[in-house]
């Protein structure tokens, strides 16, 4: 599966039976220029030039057989609804300032009224697409190297029929997508270093879902240097490199 490009993404996805909203405005491509330390990067505001959010009610009902994937039920929510649930997650979401600081760089785009895929604005992961899950809110996991590449899984998972939300499983994808050493590299410096435990647990956590299965080496550092990382972490670390090891990216 060869990298997609926007234009190849969104015309694949308008290939499916949803009901598009017609592109945002001009007012409304302002509003996310208004996004603070940020102006909206060319690939959101292509994704909402060609759509200001879309209902999913083409979908099957049924569809327990193709339970796998991100699931068909995240749709693209209209500007106004994203900021606002960027302003909600900023200011209602988090007890401290500093716990909240780390998450001013996202932008929430899709949801399927539980979890959200967000958009990372700046910082090491400008670009990529993390997965807010409501139960695990103080961690983004870095997920889609892409808006392209989330559409594409998305049609993808529609395809089979899937229609799974809330609780989404994970299938396999291709390595570009998935790894990067060098961004796994730098997470991995950041939670030697930090003397932040927060910082320390999302580099930890960003680490070893970006980690090259023939790189695992590179995250020996979370097994012989305790920091902060509680018994989930571990667990996630020894599921995530059972899958590598197998030759599986999720």
């Amino acid at each position: 599966m060869s990298r997609p490009t926007m234009t190849e993404a969104l015309a694949a996805l308008r290939q499916l039976p949803l009901t598009f909203f017609p592109g945002a405005d001009s007012v409304d491509l302002e509003q996310l220029d208004e996004v603070p330390g940020a102006t909206s990067p060319d690939p959101v505001r292509a994704l909402y030039a060609d759509h200001n959010g879309f209902s999913d009610d083409g979908w099957p009902t049924e569809s327990a057989e193709f339970a796998r994937g991100h699931g068909t039920r995240f749709t693209l929510m209209p500007v106004a609804e994203a900021l606002e649930t960027r302003r909600a997650i900023l200011e209602e979401w988090f007890e401290t300032e500093e716990e909240a600081a780390l998450y001013t760089n996202l932008l929430p785009l899709w949801t399927d009224s539980a979890n959200y895929m967000c958009y990372f604005l700046a910082g090491p992961l400008q670009g990529r697409l993390g997965f807010l899950f409501h139960e695990d809110p103080y961690f983004i996991q870095p997920l889609f190297r892409d808006i392209p590449a989330f559409l594409c899984d998305l049609v993808r998972e529609a395809r089979t029929g899937n229609n799974a939300f809330d609780y989404p499983a994970q299938t396999p994808r291709p390595e570009w997508d998935v790894v990067d050493t060098a961004l796994c590299q730098g997470f991995i410096e950041e939670y030697l270093t930090s003397e932040n435990p927060f910082l320390q647990q999302n580099a930890a956590r960003n680490a070893i879902y970006l980690c090259p299965p023939d790189r695992l080496s590179l995250l020996e550092p979370l097994r012989t240097t305790p920091r902060n990382l509680d018994d989930y972490d571990y667990e996630t670390l020894l599921r995530v490199l059972a899958k590598r090891e197998a030759g599986e990216l999720t």
